[in-house]
């Protein structure tokens, strides 16, 4: 019978430095045609929208799909169902909040490395954003980096001033709450969009000469844009996670491909990137949609992190 993991277990199970490797490898696997993502599906509510996107990962022999059905809060009614794809057999059901922020946070370090390797030494990295989803974006960067400092701007100054203390006590690490966003991005080698922002944020004429990488992260609906047309024009390279998504939600890019300004053809995908297929210019912008086939993939590494807990789950009577 299946397993039920809720959140507070899950968080329990599995950590952003453990959603690394897995995401990795499924990406490499989108690559070679060994996984599949499908379309995410939005629709609208009285009370907000349902979400609902399905994956499929071959190496592994799962398939899933995660459902969220979000009627104010972010954090509740988010649920990746788990299935052998050998025999359609369901494994687990997840509650999906923690988890997804792991595979979030891994997945923006993946993108920033393909600019900036884990070797480079010591960086600075700017930081816009102070809610929950910017705080795993600076976790997945200190797992990965040796953090000189992090410069964070955002927009209520009480927030971002508590905001810095907490990510400094939490990560050990040197954090700066900056009032004026240009300032933020001063001598930056990594610059993180995770903003809920609607107009851009970071503007291109604010990018130091020495920022190698930016990851935009936020802007996953067709009207919400986190950086200007010049930020992204001033990039080398553009990378996805998935052309597919980024097609059908990535403002960022959607603003530019409209006015004729920029063409899907030049655009490549971190699994392409990862694998070794592809070789980039710097800067580079990495725009990430977040995939379906990702919450199966973390979904697979907690499951097997639950069985070997020895943990008591309550299980489902379904097949």
């Amino acid at each position: 019978m299946a397993i039920l993991i809720p959140n507070e277990v899950a968080k329990q199970l599995v950590s952003v430095r453990d959603a690394i490797e897995p995401m990795r490898s499924v990406f490499i696997d989108l690559a070679r045609g060994k996984a599949e993502t499908g379309p995410r599906y939005r629709m609208p509510t009285e009370a907000g929208f349902m979400q609902w996107g399905p994956g499929r990962w071959d190496t592994a022999d799962r398939l899933g799909y995660k459902v969220w059905v979000n009627s104010g809060s972010p954090l509740s009614g988010a649920w990746i169902h788990l299935y052998k794809a050998s025999t359609g057999e369901l494994l687990a059901v997840l509650e999906a909040h923690h988890v997804s922020l792991c595979r979030t946070s891994a997945v923006s370090l993946l993108g920033a490395q393909i600019a900036v390797p884990a070797d480079q030494g010591p960086v600075t990295i700017a930081v816009f954003g102070t809610g929950r989803q910017a705080r795993g974006q600076i976790e997945a960067m200190c797992i990965g980096y040796d953090v000189a400092s992090l410069q964070i701007h955002g927009r209520d100054p009480g927030r971002r001033e508590a905001f810095a203390r907490d990510v400094e006590e939490s990560f050990r690490v040197k954090a700066v709450a900056v009032d004026e966003p240009r300032d933020a991005v001063a001598g930056a080698d990594i610059v993180v969009t995770a903003t809920s922002s609607s107009t851009p944020v970071l503007h291109g004429a604010w990018l130091d000469e020495g920022t190698r990488v930016v990851v935009g992260m936020g802007a996953n609906r067709v009207y919400e844009r986190e950086l200007d047309e010049e930020c992204v024009r001033q990039m080398k390279s553009i990378v996805v996670d998935d052309l597919g998504e980024a097609k059908s939600c990535c403002g960022d890019l959607l603003y530019l491909v409209e006015k004729g300004r920029l063409n899907w053809n030049s655009v490549g995908e971190l699994g392409e990137v990862l694998d070794g297929s592809v070789v980039l210019e710097h800067p580079t912008l990495f725009e990430s949609q977040g995939l379906s086939v990702t919450d199966v993939a973390i979904a697979d590494w907690v499951y097997h992190a639950a069985l070997e807990s020895g943990h008591r789950f309550e299980t489902l009577p379904l097949t």
